[in-house]
């Protein structure tokens, strides 16, 4: 494999240098006048079709165009026109408490995203025909803000209250609409009616926490923007509370410990962004922190296009996956505010993707109404505070509707996901992610998904909220298996996706968050505690009525119960570069099992969970160590096949093992693998290890040769060994605490605290964690006297080690200055992402090696923290 597709495998960067004189920044940001020629008079209508024509020769993945996202916009105003209420400001979507608020403000406010971007270009004219009807979209945003604005209105919104009050998230839509439609909105109103509005969208003087800090950012912004009296320090005291959330590699956690999700993208990047382009980079004193913000988004959205599929699904980690494509807001706000981060083909063929998708697979109904769900109607799906109406928050996507046609956005072809280019495994170490991509081949239908496809291993995510386990604390989260939801009723969880331990067999237990993990490419690892069935089960916490979120949830394990039982487990997906495109991709999964010394621990594994039907096939289980499921049914949302095989000190497999009926998230009931020890095993009152091998695919497939490729795992206490059925080998230290080590695989021999190391059988590649030096065993004559192939160049251990080796070149994924041995004189880097480029380089250096040494120093080269904001770089060295 060539460097090129390493650095598909790897992360490669920006096409081009990335600095002031490559970005977009002819931002006019206070003009009152819309972007995009001449303003379009209230006399001219758009026609718009609901079905145009592809055009395969510049959309080569979606055949998208900007007419379907008119398209899309034009659905939504039909739906929103339908169930709008004779006054204007609300809706009546069907569904309980779909007439009353908060309800009936969001389904009106959350129009008003694509409202907005429709009416901040002067390319789009205010009304728009389709389907035989005429609409202004200048009157229903206008007759929608006056309604909900006015307290003598009969859809009056009411006042915004202190605390968490769901006004002040919509109070952000709100106020972004003045900004973004201010010459065809704003300043078409009254003194009077202007008032008004002001009245209604009162400042936010009391901070909150999490996602909610940055919609309260965007109010405050706005009322500068637009001259109004804000309390002094207000924006300042919101952007360093929103700072303090940082956690790297361009995430943000939503205020509680652990909780990192997709509200990076659904509000914490947006709105940053707002507050960046209207008033952050014109503020000498706010230069500093604006451009600091600006980096962090530009590395989310370099790790953005990892978390997305060939088709248009996320990875389904976290809440509010029903707003569906608004889990982009963060990119299509970027780009319409003109920044470079990601090259405008990418950015089209991921909104067109994830739109795309969602519209075959059941987004509108008949009557135009968005469906609450991720494929159509799926009310397990949503959270208790997604309402009939919050849905719309999908009209985020939309916001490229503000750029003209003749916008690099739209006119540039396509460029490919790295879905799109085959499997890859991708590493987010700061949020605890391991990203990885399988795509097989099925010829019994070749033109069908096959392969595990995106799987997200989760090492870091977390919530002490017991509603909410099922969203964050799996191990693993597959973009078309989903998992299974939990037992409300019950109070219990299913364990796909999990190792556990459940005495009594109650399966009411819910983990705490990890406390200690890494991750690297291909490999993840975390500690966690689970509390003892010996204690009174837990009860799950109720969000409340309002559904209002709970930053300070009462913690899992109770300081008075029972010490818990900790768990400690690896999973091992694939070295980089050394996946194959055709098959299907096992994984291995190692865990250590330590019981708390009062209670003995019964541990249970589950594979990821798939769709259930009754004409299902099960193959396996009884005397035999693995069981292989099928749905049978694969038009499902969530049909697959998985096989899921004990590798090491699992003695009995089945379907749901012991848990027994479990629904599915995405509707119907959930099959999944289960592992475990005999049935009348008393359990374990010392630490015990487990090794278990799983095949996940959406297409069947043969169990038997995945079977014969079972790997040799071994543990002496708590390390394991790994040898796989192609000769690459893995070492893995489960203990709580690593110590330093020389570990020989390979010909090669790793020194350092380390976590893991893992060789490709010609020992061309290798991933390790806690590395101080690699060298071979026993060097040849030539190598005799050779430095060490790859060595820490400061006394701290690499915590992040991916290299491969190219000939007498390297191109390595590195957290920190290392030395490599090569007589290279050219030095590659870029940070870790994928912004859509054809190569790696944002710096290029000719550089000197000394004794037979390459030095890796990204600081030196101008890639420190002020011009970076991820863990890692790829360097390539030749």
């Amino acid at each position: 494999m060539g460097l090129l597709a390493l650095a598909l495998v790897l992360g490669p960067g920006p096409a081009c240098k990335r600095g002031d004189e490559g970005k977009t920044k002819a931002r006019d940001q206070h003009s009152a006048a819309p972007k995009g020629g001449p303003l379009h008079g209230q006399g001219e209508v758009r026609i718009i079709q609901l079905s145009p024509d592809e055009d395969r020769s510049r959309a080569l993945f979606t055949g998208w165009t900007r007419a379907h996202y008119e398209a899309v916009f034009a659905r939504m105003l039909l739906g929103y026109a339908r169930v709008r209420s004779p006054d204007g400001g609300r809706t009546r979507h069907a569904g309980e408490g779909g007439d009353e608020l908060p309800a009936a403000m969001e389904g009106s406010v959350r129009m008003l995203p694509a409202m907005g971007a429709w009416l901040a270009c002067a390319c789009n004219p205010e009304r728009i025909r389709v389907e035989g009807r005429e609409l202004d979209v200048v009157d229903l945003a206008t007759t929608m803000l006056l309604a909900g604005t006015d307290p003598e209105s009969p859809d009056y919104w009411h006042k915004i209250r202190k605390g968490w009050d769901q006004r002040q998230v919509e109070a952000a839509l709100v106020a972004q609409f003045l900004v973004r439609s201010k010459a065809r909105v704003w300043e078409r109103l009254g003194p009077a009616e202007r008032e008004q509005v002001l009245a209604w969208l009162t400042p936010a003087k009391e901070p909150l926490a999490g996602n909610w800090l940055a919609f309260q950012l965007t109010r405050n912004t706005t009322l500068e923007v637009l001259g109004a009296e804000v309390p002094e320090g207000s924006l300042d005291e919101l952007l360093v509370r929103l700072e303090e959330d940082y956690v790297g590699d361009g995430f943000y956690r939503d205020s509680a410990p652990g909780r990192v999700d997709w509200y990076n993208g659904i509000a914490i990047h947006p709105e940053l962004t707002f507050w960046r382009t209207q008033l952050g980079e014109d503020d000498p004193e706010q230069a500093e922190r604006a451009a600091r913000v600006a980096l962090r988004t530009e590395a989310f959205l370099g790790h953005l296009p990892f978390l997305m599929d060939s088709q248009g699904r996320v990875a389904p980690l976290g809440r509010s996956l029903a707003y569906r494509s608004g889990v982009l807001a963060a990119l299509s706000a970027s780009v319409v505010a003109g920044d470079d981060f990601v090259l405008p083909g990418l950015a089209r063929r991921m909104l067109s993707g994830s739109l795309k998708f969602h519209l075959d697979a059941g987004m509108f109904d008949e009557q135009f109404a968005l469906t609450r769900g991720y494929h159509g109607e799926q009310p397990g799906v949503t959270e208790a505070y997604l309402r009939p109406g919050s849905q719309y928050y999908l009209s985020r996507a939309l916001e490229v509707l503000a750029l003209p046609p003749e916008h690099r956005f739209w006119s540039e072809i396509e460029m490919p996901l790295p879905a799109d280019l085959g499997d890859f495994v991708h590493a987010i170490p700061a949020v605890g992610w391991q990203v990885d991509f399988d795509r097989a081949v099925d010829r019994r239908a070749p033109s069908r998904p096959a392969g595990a496809g995106l799987s997200l291993r989760n090492a870091g995510s977390a919530t002490r909220k017991l509603a909410y386990q099922p969203r964050y604390m799996k191990l693993d989260y597959g973009a078309f298996g989903w998992f299974s939801a939990a037992d409300d009723a019950d109070a219990r969880w299913p364990y796909d996706g999990a190792v556990i331990s459940a005495s009594a067999m109650g399966f009411d237990r819910a983990r705490g968050p990890a406390t200690a993990s890494t991750v690297v490419s291909g490999f993840s690892w975390q500690r966690h505690a689970l509390p003892p069935e010996d204690e009174a089960a837990p009860q799950l916490d109720d969000p409340g009525a309002s559904g209002a979120w709970d930053p300070e949830p009462a913690p899992l394990v109770d300081a008075k119960a029972s010490p818990p039982h900790w768990i400690s487990t690896a999973t091992l997906s694939a070295l980089p570069g050394s996946v194959d495109s055709e098959a299907v991709r096992p994984s291995l999964r190692l865990s250590c099992v330590e019981p708390n010394g009062v209670e003995a621990a019964r541990p249970y594994e589950g594979s990821a969970a798939i769709r259930r039907v009754p004409e299902g096939l099960i193959l396996g289980g009884g005397d035999k160590d693995w069981v292989y499921l099928e749905t049978g049914a694969d038009a499902l949302p969530g049909a697959g096949a998985v096989l899921f095989a004990n590798a090491h000190g699992w003695t009995r497999a089945g379907l749901n093992l012991d848990y027994g009926s479990a629904d599915h998230v995405l509707g119907g009931k959930s099959a999944f693998a289960g592992l475990a020890l005999g049935a009348t095993h008393p359990g374990i009152d010392e630490p015990r290890c487990f090794a278990s091998w799983q095949v996940l695919s959406e297409r069947p497939f043969e169990p038997g040769p995945q079977l014969a490729a079972l790997p040799q795992v071994s543990f002496e206490d708590r390390v394991a060994t790994v040898r796989f059925a192609n000769g690459d080998l893995a070492w893995v230290d489960l203990a709580p605490e690593v110590r330093e080590r020389s570990v020989e695989l390979a010909g090669l021999r790793a020194t350092g605290p380390l976590r893991t190391v893992w060789v490709r059988a010609d020992a061309q590649v290798v991933v390790a964690v806690g590395l101080r030096e690699l060298g071979e065993v026993h060097p040849g004559p030539a190598d005799e006297n050779a430095p060490p192939l790859i060595q820490t160049a400061t006394d701290t251990p690499l915590a992040f080690v991916a290299c491969a080796r190219a000939g007498a070149g390297w191109l390595c994924e590195l957290d920190g200055p290392a030395r490599l041995r090569s007589p290279g004189t050219t030095l590659m880097l870029s940070p870790s992402g994928w912004r859509g480029s054809e190569g790696i380089a944002e710096v290029t250096a000719t550089v000197t090696p000394e004794e037979g040494q390459v030095l890796i120093n990204p600081a030196e080269h101008g890639l420190g923290p002020k011009r970076r904001a991820t863990t890692t770089v790829v360097a390539a060295v030749y």
